[in-house]
């Protein structure tokens, strides 16, 4: 088997391991009466086989893990940037969190699960620890986008055996967090998750197999993971913004490449039956193109204040602009080609030209942090 076939068949085997919400609603959780008010986001089957009774070593093999450390590349770029997207918006900062913008979901536990210990929390304390069964296992986070509940639990498959499976239980804060939940879904699906799943799969065989996960930091090796993301991103984003800026000069001088007509370019660019007039198209192929020289000069090490800022006003732009449309997108619009288009390809563009221009700046500005690796939420 060649190495991209390889690839593909690790894609759809964790792929597959994705499981429907009903994998989760149909059993009887004691989590069920406790979250009734949240909505099960996701379910993945997880590869550790095993017998009855080894919920306990899955759950402190959570404390353990080196995710996203030992992840590739792609979801240690996407992690980093959701980290500094994070710091920079402060969403992540502690009167955001349990305890604060909510109350802890342990206020609702009856008080059986009270008098139980409650196990442990996440080893970077991103999750904090509800209760803990024989068979189930919940924690909590919150930040300004969500409130979101990790449930692991130890099932019995069609074989005999016996093996993990994760649950996601999320509460959205608003309209925005709902928004935020929409935008990350495609890189939590494509990325993350089957990435987290390898590395809890790597660490139960390697145990069941008689030897130690390698305990080494593997850190090491992405501490520049945004260095050069950066790097590639100086080159790439002043060239895409460039390209949408002649584009929207076309536009204004009466082009309507791609499209088949300037209706057809209206519906699917703007949404609407004609095309805006020439004299607000042109500020915004100026705003395209100073916006690509802003990043250019930010990744050739410009760092002078104005620069900067200006700088991390585009990259604020660009993430707003991402997550925008999405409300009225999800709200019943996505017949039309405006929505469809915005879902598959602006939102996403503008989300991946604003985490690279933030990867831009802050490398701009010297000197970088390297923070633990926390669970997807």
């Amino acid at each position: 088997m060649n190495e991209r076939t390889s690839k593909g068949s690790r894609c759809q085997r964790y792929g597959a391991l994705r499981l429907p919400i009903i994998a989760h609603t149909s059993r009887p959780w004691r989590i069920h009466e406790i979250v009734p008010d949240f909505a099960v986001e996701d379910v993945w089957a997880l590869p550790t086989p095993g017998g009855p009774g080894e919920l306990p070593r899955l759950v402190s093999q959570f404390g353990s893990l080196r995710f996203p450390a030992d992840a590739p590349l792609p979801v240690r770029v996407v992690w980093e940037a959701r980290r500094k997207i994070g710091r920079f918006f402060a969403w992540d900062r502690h009167d955001a969190g349990v305890g604060t913008r909510v109350p802890s979901l342990r206020e609702r536990l009856p008080s059986d699960l009270r008098a139980t210990a409650p196990g442990p929390d996440t080893s970077d304390g991103t999750f904090t620890s509800l209760f803990l069964l024989n068979d189930e296992w919940a924690t909590e986070i919150a930040n300004r986008t969500v409130h979101s509940v990790m449930h692991v639990s130890w099932v019995r498959d069609d074989a005999g055996g016996h093996h993990g499976q994760l649950a996601v239980l999320v509460k959205p804060n608003g309209w925005f967090g709902a928004a935020y939940m929409a935008a990350i879904k495609p890189f939590r699906h494509m990325l993350v998750y089957p990435a987290l799943i390898r590395s809890i799969e790597r660490d139960w065989l390697a145990e069941t197999n008689g030897n130690r996960p390698d305990s080494s930091d593997p850190a090491g090796r992405s501490t520049s993971v945004l260095d050069r993301v950066a790097m590639l991103a100086g080159v790439a984003i002043p060239a895409t913004l460039t390209a949408l800026a002649g584009l929207h000069a076309a536009w204004a001088l009466g082009s309507h490449w791609p499209a088949a007509s300037e209706q057809a370019l209206a519906e699917h660019l703007a949404g609407a039956d004609a095309m805006p007039p020439a004299a607000e198209v042109w500020p915004v192929a100026a705003a395209l193109l100073t916006a690509a020289g802003l990043v250019a000069r930010a990744a050739r090490g410009v760092r002078t204040r104005p620069v900067r800022i200006a700088a991390w006003g585009v990259a604020a732009v660009l993430l707003i602009r991402s997550v925008a449309f999405l409300p009225s997108d999800l709200n019943g619009g996505v017949d039309d080609p405006f929505s469809r288009l915005d879902l598959a390809l602006y939102s996403p563009l503008c989300f991946l030209l604003g985490i690279g221009t933030a990867a831009v700046v802050r490398r701009s500005g010297g000197g970088r942090t390297t923070a633990p690796g926390r669970l997807p939420t």
